[in-house]
């Protein structure tokens, strides 16, 4: 929080501390620990490591009769659950955790259970449940008493409902939190050099501080703004980086949504068959039988996008339609415009030019409905131009006020 963060550094401090520690009767001071080194593992992208150190805070708790160390042990291990793919175990942890502190009037355990469990299902892109968790501490009379925790929770909710497309929401939570973030609004305003820029500068500082999670973050964030300007070299670039964080911590959702994109940006440069081991693998993970809530959508267009290349619009058709539904039931209008955008592109190389500008217009319709910026509405009315040929099945389309060409040397 004061700038100063290293966390490869904070972990050689905290294992000295545990060997400290190793000498002392289990008390409190070890909950603390346990909790302060979860902390670290999940900065640093230790997950195995996380979870055997929340684990080990709910057993202190239990030996103890600390209920404060039970807690925050479970909230924590929650975490790391969902990354490790284990979803209903995680969200079931977080919801006994948020059980248990309900009588409390502890700000930071309340702000934290909220801020964390939330933040479980936004990775799961399912934004309303993630908002839901946010506004719930928010009404508490315990969360009344700090400002700072309720900037910090006000500002997610904000992002929850720019997910959600509901864009004068989220205005007003952000004035209500101080007005200081309404980067969140940039990308969907069309001000895409803006929320670069604003990303790429977030992508420093975490990886100044060891940050891994935000760094992993923040890469996928980037990728996607080059994927919209049609900038796929630098949008791979920065994903397959992404990837690898994920997969080198044993962050199956995260490798889930990542999979997903790259087959995509592959689909977009002619390179189909190369996206088909990313589909494999997306696969795999969906076959373990977790609800990955709008995960599966995004998985969905995916393969829709990868069919729709290798000339399969049947299957298309079917996938594109799977991932709209998806998207409409976790209240996603953007994904679902995407999708229809799509779509409409497939259809035109397919030569049914009716149906492409049907799915386009449907598309722009959402666009105009909630808010988005000019860019996203010229970006669809470009898609219904007819015999474009089968290279142009996924291409984003260069508009006249900005986007490039997937060849752009440009860095991010």
């Amino acid at each position: 929080n004061l700038g100063a963060r290293n966390v490869e550094k904070a972990m050689v401090h905290l294992q000295k501390a545990e060997a400290l520690l190793a000498k002392l009767p289990v008390s409190r001071k070890h909950a603390y620990f346990y909790t302060a080194m979860a902390v670290a593992c999940y900065l640093a992208r230790r997950i195995d490591e996380g979870i055997e150190a929340g684990r080990r805070a709910m057993e202190i708790g239990d030996q103890t009769k600390n209920e404060w160390a039970w807690i925050y042990g479970a909230i924590l291990t929650s975490v790391f659950l969902v990354f490790r793919g284990a979803l209903a175990e995680g969200l079931g942890l977080a919801n006994e955790a948020r059980k248990r502190a309900a009588g409390m009037s502890d700000t930071m355990l309340g702000s934290t259970i909220a801020l964390i469990g939330g933040g479980n299902y936004h990775r799961l892109i399912d934004p309303r449940e993630a908002r839901n968790w946010y506004l719930d501490e928010l009404s508490l009379p315990r969360t009344a008493q700090s400002e700072p925790r309720r900037a910090l929770l006000r500002n997610l909710a904000a992002l929850a409902c720019v997910h959600m497309g509901q864009l004068a929401e989220a205005r007003d939570h952000l004035v209500q939190a101080g007005g200081g973030a309404f980067k969140h609004l940039l990308v969907m305003e069309g001000e895409w050099d803006s929320a670069r820029e604003s990303k790429r500068e977030s992508l420093e500082l975490a990886q100044a501080t060891g940050d891994r999670l935000q760094e992993m973050d923040d890469l996928f964030s980037i990728a996607l703004l080059h994927r919209v300007r049609g900038e796929f070299g630098l949008a791979e670039e920065l994903a397959g980086r992404g990837l690898s964080i994920a997969i080198e911590a044993g962050d199956v959702l995260s490798e889930l949504w990542g999979s997903s994109l790259i087959a995509m940006i592959l689909a977009a440069q002619g390179r189909a068959t190369e996206a088909i081991a990313h589909l494999e693998r997306c696969r795999e993970i969906l076959a373990l039988g977790e609800d990955w809530r709008a995960i599966a959508g995004y998985v969905a267009r995916a393969e829709a996008v990868v069919a729709a290349a290798l000339g399969s619009y049947s299957t298309a058709d079917r996938q594109f339609e799977k991932a709209i539904t998806t998207f409409r039931r976790y209240t996603l209008p953007w994904e679902e415009a995407e999708t229809l955008r799509l779509w409409g592109c497939a259809l035109g190389s397919a030569e049914n030019h009716a149906r492409s500008v049907e799915k386009c217009d449907a598309a722009i319709e959402i666009y105009r409905l909630r808010g988005a910026g000019a860019r996203w509405i010229e970006r669809a009315e470009a898609a219904k131009i007819p015999n474009r040929g089968r290279k142009a099945i996924l291409k984003d389309v260069v508009t006249s006020n900005g986007g490039q060409s997937g060849k752009s040397r440009n860095r991010s």
